[in-house]
């Protein structure tokens, strides 16, 4: 008997005998996909419905090898884009996944199965409004100086709260110096529109659209 099976077999046994004590293990040592990244899944609201569609065309054109058995069958009974029950379909996989161990004691990290819950059930703010519509970030000089003066006259209560980077550029807000501090506002951009999309409503979208947008 090997020296790691002695020691399991005692933590084991410390905590219970037979199907209970191991239970009892896996659970308080369970850390699930959704405890991982469960709160940045899209919704099931109806105003997903399109981003879940972009989330199904993007598993239509996933190499084949990338996938797993249950998305490979999605992708192969609903193969065409701009398709609702394929995006309910992805939408449903990603629910299915919330409660499954991303890691426990008897088991190491899921990596694979992390990387596809991210992938799939999970939409960065960026894709969500598209490129067209952002500021181009290597050549929006321009844009970002007008997007910096909007902070002059900005009203929390009508467009989200600002976080704490854009209130320091608020309260030190200079009309003169947008040259200079546009610089700012795009370094703040780059890192905002990698952030999940959580509706329309949501603070984090909502500033966003106001100081990264064209």
């Amino acid at each position: 008997m090997s020296v790691l099976f002695k020691s399991s077999l005692g933590v084991l046994g410390s905590l219970g005998t037979g199907t209970a004590g191991a239970g009892g293990l896996y659970y308080g040592t369970k850390v699930s996909i959704d405890d991982k990244v469960g709160h940045d899944f899209l919704g099931n609201e109806e105003e997903f419905n399109d981003s879940w569609k972009q989330k199904h065309d993007q598993l239509l054109e996933a190499a084949e090898e990338s996938l797993i058995p249950d998305l490979k069958n999605i992708r192969k009974t609903h193969a065409t884009k701009a398709n609702q029950d394929g995006a309910n379909a992805l939408k449903g996989w990603c629910n299915s996944i919330r409660d499954t161990s991303y890691k426990n004691i008897f088991i190491s990290e899921n990596k694979s199965l992390l990387d596809l819950a991210q992938k799939y059930c999970i939409q960065p703010i960026k894709d969500k409004l598209g490129t067209s519509a952002l500021v181009d970030m290597s050549n929006g000089q321009s844009s970002f100086e007008t997007n910096y003066k909007k902070l002059n006259n900005y009203d929390s209560s009508k467009n989200g709260k600002l976080d704490s980077v854009l209130q320091e550029l608020k309260d030190s807000f200079n009309d003169g110096k947008a040259s200079e501090n546009w610089g700012k506002v795009k370094e703040w951009c780059t890192s905002a529109i990698e952030k999940p999309f959580k509706g329309s409503s949501d603070n984090s979208f909502k500033l966003v659209e106001t100081f990264c947008k064209k």
